[in-house]
Order: C-alpha cells, then sequence, then structure tokens
C-alpha cells in the first residue's frame, strides 16, 4: 500500500533516509532535510546512498551526501524529495486528507500501480511498458474495475471493497 510521511522539523541522516523510503511526503514549509553522515565520518546505513540519487538525481543526492548542507522544504520539494508543502498547523490535516483520499481508491489498484512503478523504475522503457499491459490485462478481471467502469456509466462514486492486502 502507498506510504505516505508527513515531516516537520528537522529531516536529517537517518530521519531523511526514513523519509525516502515513503512514496509520497508532506513537509511543513519550516522543515528542513539534510544527510549529516558526512558530518561525522559517517556513512548511510538505511538505503540513503541508494535511495537519494533515485529520488533527486545523482548530482544532487552526491551534493547534499558529500556537503553535508541542509536544505529548506522549498528546496527540497524543487529537488522531488517532497511532494507537498504545507504551514506547519496544517500539516497533519493536509496529509490525513490525501490518506482520506487514497482510501476511497481500490486497494488493489493502488497496490498494483504501486507495484509496477517499482517494478518498471530500472527496466528499459520497452520492458516497462510490456510488463504494463502484461499487468493491465489481469486487472481487467477484478470486481474493482467491474465496480468503476459501472460507477461511471451511472455517473457515481465507485465503492470499493478494501481489503488488507
Amino acid at each position: 500500500m502507498p506510504v505516505i510521511g508527513a515531516i516537520q522539523g528537522f529531516c536529517l541522516a537517518g530521519g531523511l533516509e526514513i523519509s525516502l523510503g515513503c512514496d509520497i511526503l508532506f513537509a511543513a514549509e519550516d522543515a528542513v532535510f539534510g544527510d549529516q553522515h558526512a558530518n561525522y565520518g559517517l556513512i548511510p546505513g538505511w538505503g540513503g546512498s541508494q535511495r537519494l540519487p533515485r529520488v533527486i538525481g545523482f548530482r544532487r543526492a552526491l551534493d547534499l551526501m558529500l556537503s553535508g548542507r541542509r536544505l529548506k522544504a522549498a528546496e527540497a520539494k524543487d529537488w522531488g524529495m517532497v511532494s507537498y508543502l504545507a504551514p506547519a498547523d496544517e500539516l497533519r490535516s493536509q496529509a490525513l486528507e490525501y490518506c482520506h483520499t487514497l482510501a476511497s481508491k481500490s486497494s488493489d489498484g493502488l497496490a498494483m500501480m504501486k507495484d509496477l512503478a517499482y517494478k518498471g523504475a530500472d527496466l528499459p522503457l520497452d520492458s516497462a511498458l510490456a510488463l504494463e499491459v502484461n499487468e493491465a490485462v489481469k486487472g481487467l478481471q477484478s470486481s474493482d474495475v467491474a465496480e468503476g467502469l459501472a460507477a461511471f456509466g451511472e455517473r457515481c462514486e465507485p465503492t470499493f471493497k478494501q481489503r488488507n492486502t
């Protein structure tokens, strides 16, 4: 299922590495991000050296890891590390509203889309597209697809059966 994070305050070193495990990240406008490992002779050990380049690009990741500098939330968003910025007093409510939006979707559909995105990220485009087509055809047999298409035809909101997947 999608993993949603909300960052308020400092998100440094290990905290940054944990945040990189999120699919969607909200941050308070005054949050601060950085990889402080180099400042203490350490190296990331929770996936930071591997996830950070995939999220923000190789050169930006090296800059952040090697310099130990900190980013303000707006720059972290510009770099693609953060999905949404919110005033600190609205962070929780905005993140929860997003979660409620996702909860109204097909849990199977969300799981399949997330799985495809991660599996296809390191594949050549033609292989990733073939994977997508294959999974999309399988997905057409889902009861959630039937519900969604019926609701579309009736111009109403679908009611999906939520599953613990």
